[in-house]
């Protein structure tokens, strides 16, 4: 057995049972995004006890799912993996530990490797919430989703929460929120690069446009910090 938490408190749970740590409207959101993208490889970054990969597993019935973590999480990695394998999704869902988000080259080794170096369906970036970490990623893995194909980061305004002065000294001095104006404003610089941009309350979700972009050049900052003034006259 084991303890986990659940709306109205904590209470024992079993080897099949995982929480989401997400509002039920979140839920519903990627239900809907699932229904519409088809995606058929996934690539999760966080991990924390599993429960989403096994939603995304059994909401997708991918041909890949690989989900990374920073941390050393054995047990959960165990578990996401067993319950795959129950659900006929053994060959299909993997979790890999001790992976930096920030390390680019780690991360075109997955994409390349547990891909086959196909282009990806969806991104989904739960992990650091920090701005220079997820950056690195989404410079990483965004040019390698495919057109129409869907990047995910959630909890881009934690950073903004009314907070009391302990709680705000965990705040990093560039907040995750810089990296989502930036998106934005690179769309204005390179036309292309996302088709759609949707900035919710707990998550942001971009769409991939038909641009092509290069994994070992691509900087999302850069771009939106071009210069494209022109002189008077």
């Amino acid at each position: 057995m084991t303890e986990d938490y659940f709306e109205g408190g904590r209470r024992d749970v079993d080897e099949n049972d995982f929480f989401v740590f997400k509002y039920r409207s979140e839920i519903d959101e990627y239900a809907e995004l699932f229904r519409r993208l088809k995606p058929e490889r996934i690539f999760e970054l966080g991990v924390h006890r599993g429960g989403s990969a096994i939603l995304f597993a059994e909401l997708a019935r991918p041909r890949k799912l690989v989900s990374i973590d920073l941390e050393s999480l054995p047990q959960v990695r165990e578990r996401v993996e067993r319950r795959a394998a129950a659900i006929g999704l053994g060959d299909a869902v993997k979790v890999l530990l001790g992976v930096d988000q920030s390390d680019r080259k780690e991360l075109a080794r997955i994409a390349e490797e547990e891909f086959d170096d196909v282009e990806l369906d969806l991104v989904v970036d739960d992990c650091s919430h920090l701005y220079a970490p997820t950056l690195q990623s989404f410079n990483e893995l965004f040019p390698r989703l495919r057109a129409g194909g869907v990047y995910v980061i959630e909890d881009w305004r934690w950073g903004h929460y009314p907070l009391d002065q302990e709680e705000r000294d965990w705040i990093p001095e560039i907040t995750l929120s810089r990296l989502i104006v930036e998106i934005v404003l690179a769309g204005a610089t390179l036309p292309g690069i996302a088709s759609e941009t949707v900035v919710g309350l707990n998550g942001v979700s971009v769409t991939r446009g038909d641009t092509p972009l290069d994994p070992n050049t691509f900087d999302v900052s850069k771009l939106a910090h071009t210069d494209v003034s022109r002189p008077a006259g």
